[in-house]
């Protein structure tokens, strides 16, 4: 489980299924933006310059591969990984999260809605 690949499976098989409100969102968060980015990486070698590229990354575009603005889907992508290591913490695969350095790539805003 030390290796990320092993762990975000263990995640989304153990945790994300039976938490998460979406966990086919959080499945896909991880195959398009994580697992490219981290396979074969040991955990304890993701740092806080690695969560930040892969949400900057994300945050450039114009939009998600999905429509969403990018900025709305670096803040998903962002909750996404400091919910994953905060379970890495709790189950004991790592002694500090990177994510505690690094601050949301955006803030999350209220969309408006106008009533027909």
């Amino acid at each position: 489980l030390r290796q990320f690949e092993n762990a975000a499976a263990a995640f989304l098989a153990e945790y994300a299924s039976a938490r998460h409100a979406n966990p086919a969102e959080t499945r896909r968060y991880f195959e398009r933006h994580l697992l490219p980015a981290w396979r074969g990486l040991p955990l304890s070698l993701i740092t806080p310059a690695l969560v930040r590229h892969v949400t900057e990354q994300l945050k450039s575009g114009a939009t998600s591969a999905t429509g969403e603005p990018a900025a709305q889907a670096a803040l998903n992508l962002h909750g996404h990984v400091r919910k994953f290591f905060r379970w890495c913490v709790a189950e004991g695969l790592v002694e500090r999260s990177p994510c505690a350095e690094v601050a949301a790539p955006a803030k999350r805003t209220s969309r408006s809605r106008r009533l027909a």
